[in-house]
């Protein structure tokens, strides 16, 4: 892996991880910024340019913003009643490991 991929990889690895953590109360008008880079953040709960740091490393861990799409599809039909859990759990199953048993987390982003 050349050091600009290894990089970006680290660094989407570290962004999930802060993706994990629970949700944090702001904590006065200089919070963390939300991405995950451990920055304070002055309003707005990201620093410049970070909230595409977040849509990227969201984009990344479902597969791409089409993946993305179809789970706030399938979330949105479950929570109006249109969908079972069942449909849900599968769309989330597809989704995160699909046919390769491997979740997208534990595979190397997509560039």
């Amino acid at each position: 892996m050349n050091r600009n991929r290894e990089a970006q990889f680290n660094d989407w690895q570290r962004i999930a991880a802060e993706l994990d953590r629970p949700q944090s109360s702001a904590e006065g008008p200089a919070a963390h910024c939300e991405c995950g880079c451990g920055e304070r953040a002055e309003s707005g709960g990201f620093r410049m340019g970070h909230d595409q740091k977040l849509r990227i490393a969201l984009e990344a861990r479902v597969g791409g913003i089409l993946c993305l799409r179809d789970v706030i599809h399938s979330v949105e039909a479950y929570a109006s009643g249109q969908s079972d859990l069942e449909e849900l759990g599968r769309v989330v199953r597809s989704t995160f490991w699909g046919n390769s048993g491997r979740s997208n987390r534990e595979k190397e982003p997509r560039r």
